[in-house]
């Protein structure tokens, strides 16, 4: 969870935030070798008003379907236009990898290439690799995009 240092209810930074914490979360718990059931998220408001809910799911550890959850959870329960002063995502009834998950819709793939997203993450720290939406604003993608597009000899005369 995240107390922030002032009160927010801009629903796309929550979101973003939300993102944040469900990576990092989903990261301790394929570090473990662990798989989720429940999906739990905690919101604080400005008068310390706390809400707390949760969702059993099908077991897994990849970052799509547990953000998607959370995201879910956390629209059901924020009081739009309402400041938040802490946001929080919690993972429960675990189990081992050595348990199988729904095998559909390459899921074992999926597996394999968060924790190859995490083996970078180990080698070169953990803000090398990040989810697009928590890599700043789409002007600022935008004019990174633009400036590291590679020019074709034909482009000369295009502007970027």
């Amino acid at each position: 969870e995240n107390t922030f240092d002032k009160d927010y209810n801009d629903v796309e930074f929550l979101h973003k935030e939300l993102v944040r914490l469900t990576e990092k979360t989903c990261y301790g718990l394929r570090e473990d070798e662990k798989l989720t059931g429940c999906v739990t998220v905690k919101i604080r408001y400005k008068d310390f008003e706390t809400t707390t809910r949760q969702e059993v799911i099908d077991y897994t550890a990849l970052d799509d379907e547990l953000i998607a959850k959370a995201k879910d959870i956390f629209n059901k329960s924020y009081q739009v236009g309402r400041p938040v002063r802490l946001i929080g995502v919690r993972f429960s009834q675990l189990i081992p990898f050595t348990m199988q998950m729904s095998l559909f819709d390459n899921k074992v793939e999926k597996l394999q290439l968060y924790k190859a997203v995490d083996d970078i993450k180990d080698r070169f720290g953990s803000k090398m690799v990040t989810k697009a939406v928590n890599s700043g604003s789409k002007e600022e993608a935008f004019n990174f995009t633009q400036h590291n597009k590679k020019k074709r000899p034909d482009d000369k005369d295009k502007k970027l």
